[in-house]
């Protein structure tokens, strides 16, 4: 396994803290327990600006931090019961779409592919750990549970999902200048 440097660690420190700073703007819906935050914003944003290896690294942290019973999950809240209650699946499926794209986006700084990877592999794989946990605490099915767990959140996740990409191509040309 390669040594991190210095600065690499700088940066998985540095996402690790926004990733917990931006559960902390929540809006919580009524009809679902999962509330609308900005976590997946940097979610992204560390998968377009990491390696797979960061990338993983950066969320294992974040849930480390959360299960110890920090308040860096949504709204502040922190320990294990979060990760196995109904929106657990949603942290665990950033920790797996994070990876994956980190892994296909590529060399080059294009906001279009990165943009395609969130819509056809992060927030696929996101929607699915966190239906699968919400179906598990509420036993919601069908058309119920996607009306709780995935539709009320597509718009939003769309737009979400271009400013990841504005801001991460943004940020790839700064942080190559360091």
């Amino acid at each position: 396994m390669k040594h991190l440097s210095i600065k690499k660690m700088s940066m998985i420190a540095l996402f690790t803290a926004l990733l917990c700073v931006s559960a902390y703007i929540a809006i919580p819906l009524p009809f679902t327990p999962t509330p609308i935050t900005t976590q997946s914003i940097m979610v992204y944003m560390i998968g377009i600006l990491s390696s797979p290896l960061e990338a993983f690294i950066t969320l294992i942290l974040y849930l480390l931090l959360g299960m110890i019973g920090l308040p860096v999950f949504s709204g502040g809240r922190g320990g294990l019961i979060v990760l196995l209650g109904p929106t657990g699946g949603y942290i665990i499926g950033w920790t797996i779409s994070v990876v994956f794209i980190s892994l296909l986006k590529g060399k080059k700084n294009s906001a279009k592919r990165y943009f395609l990877l969130i819509l056809l592999l992060g927030l696929p794989i996101t929607y699915l750990f966190g239906s699968l946990s919400m179906k598990y605490h509420t036993n919601l099915s069908g058309t119920k549970l996607f009306y709780a767990s995935v539709l009320p959140f597509l718009p939003l996740d769309i737009i979400k999902a271009v400013l990841s990409c504005t801001l991460a191509c943004t940020l790839k040309k700064k942080l190559r200048n360091l």
